[in-house]
């Protein structure tokens, strides 16, 4: 529930600066064109330029763990299964 609302709130802030600062600025394309973009947009794409690699690499490492521990713990499971008998219990003294 916590993870919604801080969600909300962050969209809520980010919109409301989109509205605040909605002008058009220049960006220069890489052929020498120039067009009017929105700030929002520009930011936008920034954050997502950021984000994505993170949050990609985050994922191959979580389930480079998963392997791991699922490796790990098969072979735990086979070392668990004694190939010897157990030793035998000794008698007690009166």
């Amino acid at each position: 529930m916590f993870r919604w609302i801080t969600a909300g709130l962050l969209v809520a802030i980010f919109l409301l600066l989109s509205v605040a600062n909605w002008t058009l600025v220049p960006f220069l394309m890489p052929q020498g064109r120039q067009i009017m973009v929105p700030l929002p947009l520009i930011i936008a794409i920034a954050f997502v330029a950021g984000w994505l690699p993170t949050w990609l690499s985050q994922l191959a490492t979580a389930a480079m763990l998963r392997r791991k521990l699922e490796r790990a713990e098969s072979l735990l499971a086979e070392r668990e299964t004694p190939d010897y008998p157990a030793p035998p219990e000794p008698p007690l003294n009166r």
